[in-house]
């Protein structure tokens, strides 16, 4: 099982990396896996601009870390994307990295050449301040939705962790707790793919 991991949190062990590693925690305990962990905040991803390259071609014109991050999505059987909420949405790295997906979108819908046949199974763990998880965290988990679609993947599982500004995910062993019960109860799905 080949499960691709995709860190979007620029800041290293605060909360959205404390919330990652839990989950992963679950996961490895269920399942034998191989995973790639891929931090967007340290490799070099130029912004899309809409040239339309890749509805013609079904690749893009830029040739920078993507190219790897490409062969990665390819290799993958599951995916599992962390990001602190920012103004309601994902990082502006890691939204970088989905808006040079559109390559998957144009093979997808353009040229008839999905990425895959199938779709995988997709977790979206999502940390933010806020207390409101039900209002603040939906324009995060859209894009996220969208994103999934375009890689031929599907959200199996969404993980909010609010109001962090009040306790971090550090100082909750509740959080934690939550956070590795679901990477198990996910675990348990990917031995069924």
């Amino acid at each position: 099982m080949n499960v691709l991991v995709i860190m979007g949190g620029p800041r290293k062990r605060a909360n959205t990396e404390t919330a990652l590693n839990a989950f992963l925690k679950g996961v490895e305990e269920g399942t034998d896996f191989t995973y790639r962990v891929v931090d967007v905040c340290k490799i070099k991803v130029n912004p899309c601009i809409g040239c339309l390259q890749c509805a013609s071609s079904g690749s893009c014109i830029y040739r920078d870390d993507m190219k790897t991050l490409y062969r990665d999505f390819e290799w993958a059987n599951a995916i599992i994307v962390a990001s602190p909420l920012y103004f309601n949405s994902v990082t502006a790295q890691l939204k970088a990295v989905i808006d040079r997906c559109e390559v998957y979108f144009s093979r997808k819908f353009a040229l008839n050449k999905p990425i895959r046949d199938h779709k995988i199974p997709g977790v979206f763990i999502c940390v933010g301040g806020v207390d409101q998880p039900d209002e603040e965290f939906v324009g995060a988990t859209k894009v996220i939705d969208l994103f999934f679609k375009g890689i031929s993947a599907e959200t199996s599982r969404v993980e909010i962790v609010a109001g962090t500004d009040k306790v971090s995910v550090m100082d909750s062993p509740e959080t934690q707790a939550r956070l590795r019960s679901a990477g198990e109860s996910f675990s348990s799905r990917l031995k069924g793919v």
